[in-house]
C-alpha cells in the first residue's frame, strides 16, 4: 500500500492497512520528512506496532516503509 495523500488522513490509511495486509505485506507512506511535524505521531504508531517492523528512508521527502511481519 502506498500512500500519499492529505497528512491529516495517513492514520486512517494505517489502520487500513493493518487490517487489509497479510504478513509479508508492505505499506509505504510518502512526505514523511518535508511534513515531519504533522506526521510524527503517525510513524510513531506505526513503529510501535508489534505486527509491523518500519523504518524512515532519507529519499526525496522522506518515506516510511513498514513490513507486516506478524
Amino acid at each position: 500500500i502506498f500512500v500519499d495523500a492529505t497528512k491529516a488522513e495517513y492514520d486512517s490509511f494505517f489502520e487500513f492497512a493493518r487490517e487489509k495486509l497479510k504478513v509479508g505485506g508492505v505499506l509505504i507512506a510518502d512526505n514523511i520528512n518535508s511534513h515531519k511535524e504533522v506526521l510524527q505521531d503517525f510513524v510513531k504508531n506505526v513503529k510501535l506496532d508489534s505486527n509491523f517492523k518500519a523504518e524512515v528512508l532519507d529519499l526525496g521527502s522522506g518515506l516510511l516503509v513498514a513490513f507486516r511481519e506478524f
